[in-house]
């Protein structure tokens, strides 16, 4: 059994809406515990909440307004990996993610949202 502390989380830009300035960032500290079920599959478990504040002017039709966002999420995953090699896995698994709070120009907003998906993983070391 392995014990992991750490983690991180790529942030890219909503590219849904017509949008003239996106910039955010944020953390989000993760515990997790990789169970072995076989010599070459294991079970990847993994918490963890975090943060991600930015500022983004959208606008439409020459009209843009400029809003400050913070949001407090929390979520949990459990993939399952295959190790292809000693150093190299790859997985798939289900991960649940709800907001806890969300704050635009310095106000509390009732949108709150949570994402059930699959995701697919992989990573390895030296």
């Amino acid at each position: 059994m392995q014990l992991q502390t750490a983690g991180s989380e790529l942030l890219l830009p909503d590219r849904s809406r017509t949008t003239t300035r996106d910039t955010a960032g944020g953390a989000a500290p993760a515990v997790a515990v990789d169970l072995p079920l076989a010599p070459w599959l294991s079970l990847y478990a993994r918490v963890y909440a975090g943060f991600v504040a930015g500022s983004f002017a959208a606008g439409t039709q020459g009209v843009s307004q400029e809003q400050d966002m913070t949001v407090l999420f929390a979520g949990v995953s459990a993939p399952f990996l295959v190790h292809a090699t000693p150093h190299f896995f790859v997985g798939w698994g289900p991960l649940v993610e709800r907001e806890l709070a969300r704050f635009v120009d310095g106000e509390a907003r009732r949108v709150k949202t949570t994402y059930v998906e699959g995701r697919l993983f992989f990573g390895g070391w030296l």
